[in-house]
């Protein structure tokens, strides 16, 4: 079932979304929402546009990852922050990895 990024399937509905066009919905509310970040907006934009290259690199064959049910770690992190949404699939959490994986928010504990 392919979803645009500007479709939102409501609480329930079967079926599931790619990890890429997942990132691309979650990128796209950003930068919607980056339009009223006043002084910040700049920065805010910034960061979705890095955020998208990163997922259309990793679209491309010549770079090696592949929709096959285990994608590429580096788009796995980056859906991370987005963990509670209705989209969110679980099997994309990163677990079993090299790298020490922090619970969101965790950084800012005892500052």
């Amino acid at each position: 079932m392919a979803v645009s990024a500007f479709e939102r399937r409501p609480l329930g509905k079967q079926g599931r979304v790619s990890l890429t066009d997942f990132l691309l919905a979650r990128i796209t509310e950003n930068e919607a929402s980056a339009l009223y970040a006043g002084r910040h907006r700049d920065r805010a934009l910034a960061e979705c546009w890095a955020q998208r290259q990163v997922v259309h690199l990793h679209q491309d064959p010549v770079h090696g990852c592949r929709e096959d049910g285990w994608p590429c770690m580096t788009l796995r992190i980056l859906a991370l922050p987005h963990a509670d949404h209705h989209d969110y699939d679980a099997v994309w959490r990163p677990i079993n990895t090299s790298l020490k994986v922090m619970s969101y928010g965790r950084h800012r504990r005892g500052h």
